[in-house]
């Protein structure tokens, strides 16, 4: 057997992993599953260990490419798991499109890190729930996106208000003119590009962006009534930064911890609006320190 024979050893050993849509009915369902498949990984490597048919080097390319298969397998099983919590009952997974099924898994198998499988799993019991609502594009960009700037973009939801009036959410980073204010959050404007380039975010750093006014917004239990004034000519300012779609979708899903209220970062989006010409009411104030 030559290494071309070996790979197809190796491929068809897994082919179930490679079936994406049968994977995950099978990782759904409650129970049984966990003890075949490890009982059945077991057997066809003792058999191929045992075989007088392989060399040492085909053996061993064999184990090689077999582990990486297995791992690449339990990372999409714990990611479907993870996801099996959040789906609705009365939702079918034969709902979803195969070939979306089948970009998902490619890009997710991949995914080792706990907290990006918690962000997969996201992804993928959204996805369930509301067919069609997570692009590729967004796979994609989290199947690329490192620590750093993962990092980077939770921080960056720190600063987010959402928008009562027309379901948006508007991060509030004035970076042209503070900085150093954001330096503690490790956001910079360095890091502010690389997720513009990963089509997150878009950023603007003269003369900025601004909304319409008035805007009902909200953050943690407080709204506040924004509007500009004529020396602002009406429009409020909203710093140097707004989502895109896909950041927008991302905001959606990452850990609550990162949306939660924070008394120090209210007060100084506060104090920027009024630096910005703005009229600032705020009601229903429940202010704590996280």
């Amino acid at each position: 057997m030559n290494t071309k024979d070996t790979s197809e050893v190796v491929k068809n050993t897994t082919e179930a992993a490679r079936n994406i849509t049968e994977v995950v009915q099978i990782l759904l369902q409650a129970r049984g599953i966990d003890a075949a498949i490890q009982e059945g990984h077991k057997k066809i490597i003792e058999e191929v260990m045992a075989s007088n048919k392989y060399s040492i080097a085909e053996k061993e390319f064999f184990l090689i490419n077999y582990k990486k298969q297995i791992k690449e397998y339990k990372n999409c099983k714990k990611i479907a798991e993870i996801a099996s919590f959040n789906i609705l009952p009365e939702k079918q997974i034969d709902e979803v499109d195969d070939d979306w099924f089948s970009f998902f898994f490619e890009k997710a198998k991949l995914v080792s890190d706990e907290a990006m499988q918690k962000i997969f799993a996201a992804i993928l019991s959204e996805e369930i729930n509301s067919p069609n609502s997570i692009s590729r594009s967004l796979i994609h960009t989290l199947s690329i996106i490192d620590k750093k700037q993962a990092e980077s973009f939770c921080n960056l939801c720190r600063f987010c208000w959402f928008d009562l009036d027309y379901d948006k959410v508007h991060p509030f980073i004035f970076i042209a003119e503070a900085h150093t204010a954001y330096k503690d959050s490790k956001i910079t404007w360095d890091r502010l590009k690389d997720l513009e380039y990963l089509g997150l975010i878009s950023c603007d750093s003269d003369p900025g962006y601004a909304l319409t006014g008035p805007r009902r917004l909200r953050t943690g239990n407080i709204v506040v009534n924004v509007k500009g004034t004529p020396e602002s000519r009406e429009l409020i300012c909203v710093g140097n930064v707004m989502f895109t779609r896909n950041g927008r979708r991302l905001y959606d899903l990452v850990d609550v911890e990162y949306k939660q209220y924070r008394n120090d970062i209210f007060s100084f989006i506060e104090n920027e609006l009024y630096n910005h010409n703005c009229v600032v009411e705020s009601t229903n104030i429940v202010r704590r320190h996280l």
